[in-house]
């Protein structure tokens, strides 16, 4: 009970970090397509905005899974990474610097220990509702909160978060397009 406590706990703090699309700081100038901006490995570091290969290339850099929608033509990649490990990345349309306030699509990858186990139990409370998906992933989401979906698969130790402000959340996962970068 203790455990799941701190999920909900976690889940509901970094929920509204994500949600919004940006941590707390937040740099205005956007990234350049014409080089790839030096981002760290692991760490903090302010968003970015990058293009499909620069983002492809950040991806291989971090040593973790990183996961996306898909690519979205005439769209940028807003990158980020928190105090707590999470990845954020923001779909924005061509032109808008990171930063921008508007809510946009957001997928999240989230560190945590025992994320399958936890994703199980958060799909059981009432509430709350599953989706099985293939090779193993499971997806839970609130029923009165629809633009908001968790995924877990056994053995990672990751739960990726998927914010829509359209509502298409649950398609987006339904539909095999969340997956990992590169």
């Amino acid at each position: 009970m203790a455990v799941a406590l701190a999920f909900s706990t976690w889940l509901v703090a970094n929920h509204t970090t994500s949600s919004r699309g940006t941590p707390a700081a937040v740099s205005t100038t956007a990234a350049t397509t014409t080089t790839t901006p030096s981002l760290p490995a692991a760490g903090v570091f302010q968003p970015v905005v990058l293009d499909a290969a620069e983002l492809a290339a950040a991806a291989r850099s971090f040593g973790q899974p990183l996961y996306w929608a898909g690519a979205a033509p005439g769209q940028g990649y807003e990158l980020s990474r928190d105090d707590s490990g999470n990845t954020i990345l923001r779909y924005l349309p061509a032109g808008v610097a990171a930063g921008d306030p508007q809510l946009r699509l957001v997928v999240a990858t989230i560190p945590l220990a025992d994320a399958f186990a936890k994703t199980e139990e958060f799909a059981k409370r009432p509430g709350n509702a599953s989706i099985d998906l293939p090779d193993g992933w499971l997806a839970w989401y609130k029923k009165n909160r629809l633009t908001t979906v968790y995924l877990a698969r056994p053995n990672l130790e990751y739960v990726v978060e998927i914010d829509d402000p359209s509502g298409q959340a649950r398609q987006l996962v339904s539909s095999g397009r969340i997956r990992p970068i590169g």
